[in-house]
Order: C-alpha cells, then structure tokens, then sequence
C-alpha cells in the first residue's frame, strides 16, 4: 500500500508540473494573441489611412483632369474662333 500512495503523489506531482507548464504555455500564447491583435489594429489604421489618401488623390486628379479639358475646350474655342476670323475675307475701308 505504501508503495501505492508514493506512486500517485508520484503521478500529481507530475500532473500538477504539466498543469502549471500549460497555465504558462496559456498565459504566454495570450500574450501572443494580444500583442497580434495590437498589430492588426495598427496595421488597419495605416490600411485605412492610405485608402483615405488614395481617395483625396483620386479626387484631385480627376479636378485637375476637369480643368485641363475645359482649358482644351477653350483653346480649341480660341483657335475655332482665329481660324473663322482669319479665314473670312478682309474688307478694307478707305478713309474718307
């Protein structure tokens, strides 16, 4: 019986062991998860920052764009406008 008894303090002291070791293991692998989830935050916040970015740029580019075709238009007007009037007979009057 003696014999027994030692065996199985023998047995709990080893479990208890490995149930301390994993209430570790547990601790650090949360830790680990944490730290991951900060990352992940972070690196969303960036994602989202440069989308933010990427959108005003989107719409700066297309004002831009905007205003070089009105400037087009506008120059083709011009130039519309010079070839008629230089196109067109001159009319010279004589002064009096």
């Amino acid at each position: 019986m003696p014999g027994a008894v030692k065996d199985l303090k023998k047995k709990i002291s080893h479990k208890e062991t490995v149930y301390r070791h994993l209430g570790a293991q547990i601790v650090t692998q949360n830790m680990t998860v944490r730290q991951h989830e900060l990352q992940a935050y972070l690196f969303r916040s960036i994602m989202k920052s440069a989308i933010s970015e990427k959108m005003n740029y989107a719409s700066e580019i297309l004002g831009l764009k905007t205003e070089a075709d009105r400037l087009k238009r506008s120059c083709l007007s011009m130039e519309e406008r010079f070839s008629s009037s230089t196109a067109a007979p001159w009319t010279v009057v004589n002064p009096p």
